[in-house]
């Protein structure tokens, strides 16, 4: 049992450390389904297939969502890694005699 609850916490750390890739990822589907459906057509003289504006809403939110994720990992990581290496359970951290 502690074996199945150590394997999912490192599950739900590796998708938290890597999920802001499908944020952008998702970003940049929407920019380039916008490009195949409002800019392209214009691009060829062509009226567009379809309105495009909800699929650059998408990416700007995605992109944002994508963003805002990275920062928290890269807190969450730098605390981690601040707290292992200089926390309180560090032995000789403020006297200098390691």
């Amino acid at each position: 049992m502690m074996r199945l609850l150590r394997w999912l916490r490192v599950a739900l750390v590796v998708l938290f450390s890597a999920g802001w890739l499908v944020a952008l990822l998702l970003a940049g589907h929407f920019m380039v389904q916008w490009v195949d459906t409002d800019l392209a057509p214009r691009l060829y003289g062509l009226a567009p297939t379809s309105h495009g504006f909800p699929f650059l809403d998408a990416a700007r939110v995605a992109f944002w969502l994508g963003c805002y994720w990275l920062v928290a990992v890269v807190v969450f990581w730098s605390v981690f890694l601040a707290t292992v290496h200089f926390g309180p359970n560090r032995r000789g951290g403020e006297t200098g005699d390691a």
